[in-house]
């Protein structure tokens, strides 16, 4: 039986009040140090450095700074406690990713889940060749 992420999202958000720092400051420093709290909590999580999952980043992404959880194929942080897809979603590797990193996650997810990800077309707009839509 797959562990209810709902759970997780709370312990998440729990810590954060816990630590009583902004989830920002806890992922730019003690990253690890929280997903490993989270994880006594909750041994059923997997916890990752970017590095540990290479196949998951761009060649020519640094993806060793960043400590997060793993549960049920979703991605989570301090700053992230819902979850995304892919780790790469994950706010501080998205406020560092370029438009090639940006390519590299859609054409992942397009693979991996492709009836989650869909094409969003804005009325009036020229259609973005990688504007997500999340469900």
């Amino acid at each position: 039986m797959r562990f209810d992420s709902e759970k997780l999202t709370y312990v998440i958000k729990e810590l954060v009040k816990k630590w009583g720092e902004h989830p920002y400051d806890i992922n730019n420093g003690g990253c690890d140090q929280f997903a490993m709290e989270v994880q006594e909590k909750l041994p059923q999580v997997e916890v990752f450095w970017g590095d540990e999952l290479p196949d998951m980043f761009p060649d020519t992404f640094d993806s060793s700074a960043h400590c997060f959880i793993k549960l049920n194929d979703r991605y989570y942080d301090a700053e992230e406690p819902c979850g995304v897809l892919h780790p790469m979603k994950l706010p501080l590797f998205f406020r560092h990713s370029t438009k090639d990193d940006a390519k590299f996650t859609h054409e992942y997810l397009l693979k991996a889940y492709p009836d989650v990800v869909k094409k969003k077309v804005i009325k009036g707009h020229k259609p973005r060749k990688y504007c997500l839509t999340f469900y």
